[in-house]
């Protein structure tokens, strides 16, 4: 739960939530391809790969049974259960409403930079409703640290790698049950 937490607080970041404007925010998405394995604080490894020319990302969890695929600019996404051989559909209100938007009333603001997994990295503060996040981003749009601002990282890149993706890896693969999340119209086949 605690990796899932993590996760879903560096989403914004990680999917290019953040507008791309003069010099004064990161980069809206990365701009090659690239896969990045991230240690947790208190969880497990997290693997991201994004297929930047489809604006699609799959993040795998060390020891987990599955996988969550994103399509940015589809607004779908889809939670993988490997054993069941199923895949759970997210509601699309769950996806960004397109990459390169931050909520109204967000500010940002550059710091310093820094050096992450060998990797040199634009320090970003942002807070939003009261939260101040810190988040360090490359020149080419990859998120290398996120956490809370003034506490423990939450996130931190171990491994970088740049190369071409497998398109298939960001598709729900074949034989699989696509379902609705529950509460969406209960676990029903998706239509």
């Amino acid at each position: 739960m605690r990796v899932s937490l993590i996760a879903a607080a560096a989403l914004p970041v990680l999917l290019g939530a953040s507008v791309a404007t003069a010099q004064n925010m990161p980069p809206a998405f990365p701009t090659k391809d690239v896969t990045v394995v991230y240690k947790t604080q208190g969880g497990p490894e997290m693997q991201m790969s994004w297929l930047v020319a489809d604006q699609k990302v799959r993040i795998d969890v060390t020891g987990g049974a599955g996988a969550m695929l994103m399509d940015v600019r589809g607004r779908k996404g889809f939670m993988l259960m490997d054993e069941q051989k199923m895949a759970m559909e997210l509601p699309s209100d769950a996806m960004p409403a397109q990459t390169g938007q931050m909520p109204e009333g967000a500010k940002v603001t550059k710091g310093g930079t820094e050096t992450v997994a060998g990797i040199s990295c634009t320090v970003w503060l942002s807070e939003y409703q009261g939260v101040k996040a810190r988040s360090c981003v490359t020149a080419d749009g990859v998120m290398l640290s996120a956490g809370v601002d003034g506490g423990p990282v939450g996130m931190e890149a171990t491994k970088v790698t740049y190369g071409a993706q497998d398109a298939k890896k960001f598709q729900v693969p074949a034989g699989y049950q696509v379902m609705q999340m529950p509460g969406q119209g209960g676990a029903q086949p998706a239509r």
